[in-house]
């Protein structure tokens, strides 16, 4: 069976360093005639960097033999779409939600690229879209992601039946119970926006957050949400004990 391999060639992305000078020369005041010395510095230099890339082509050279020997076959690919890659929002109004959803579905995306994928998930039309990219957002563990899905939650203006609202309060996961994040998030416990199941997902986070480390929530909440967090964790205390049961062990 043929098996396909990727290569880049960086050879003359390695020459064209080589050669970059590492300063800007300052204009000189008068025009003078190129020094013959310098003359000879720079073809040396140009026969040093000819010798390296020759010596990377040899080497590139016998590498493509050795894939084709062990049954790979080389193919050319167009190179990545940078609007793609970085989550450009403007890529919505193209028309070309797909190949966001595709970026979404195969990536995390990185800490500086959260906010755009938040905006992808506001302004999306297709229901898959937005869906993927609250999805993607979830997967990256950090501060960013929590914040960037708070906002999406309270301020995103998706409705409630939708899928990818539906998946967020489960996601918003702040570091501790001191984090001040997790007193926005507990807050929401009195949210008339929010539905009860919405709520009771919110309840659950921070009871297992609190279970972890031994906290409670110290935020200016309701004696109504402070009963729900209870009863979460009431509840994922029952649910601990009946996994160490099943697998023979102690609470």
């Amino acid at each position: 069976m043929k098996r396909s391999l990727l290569l880049v060639p960086l050879f003359a992305l390695v020459a064209a360093w080589l050669l970059w000078p590492t300063s800007t020369p300052a204009a000189p005041a008068v025009t003078a005639a190129p020094d013959p010395a310098d003359q000879r510095v720079d073809a040396v230099k140009l026969r040093e960097v000819q010798a390296v890339v020759a010596e990377k082509n040899r080497e590139a050279s016998k590498d493509r033999e050795a894939f084709l020997k062990d049954g790979w076959t080389m193919v050319a690919v167009p190179p990545p779409d940078h609007a793609v890659v970085n989550y450009d929002p403007r890529l919505i109004s193209e028309g070309r939600e797909r190949d966001l959803k595709q970026q979404h579905l195969s990536t995390v995306p990185s800490v500086e690229s959260v906010r755009r994928v938040g905006k992808i998930a506001r302004k999306a039309k297709d229901e898959a879209t937005r869906y993927a990219a609250v999805e993607a957002m979830g997967r990256l563990n950090d501060p960013a992601a929590t914040a960037a899905l708070y906002d999406l939650l309270t301020e995103g203006g998706l409705d409630a039946n939708d899928p990818a609202r539906q998946q967020i309060p489960g996601l918003l996961r702040p570091t501790a119970l001191d984090d001040p994040m997790a007193a926005k998030i507990a807050a929401l416990l009195d949210s008339p926006s929010l539905n009860e199941i919405e709520k009771q997902q919110i309840a659950f986070t921070l009871a297992l957050i609190g279970l972890r480390d031994g906290m409670t929530v110290d935020a200016p909440i309701s004696a109504d949400a402070r009963a729900l967090i209870d009863s979460m964790t009431a509840l994922a205390k029952s649910r601990f004990v009946k996994a160490l049961d099943r697998k023979g062990g102690n609470p």
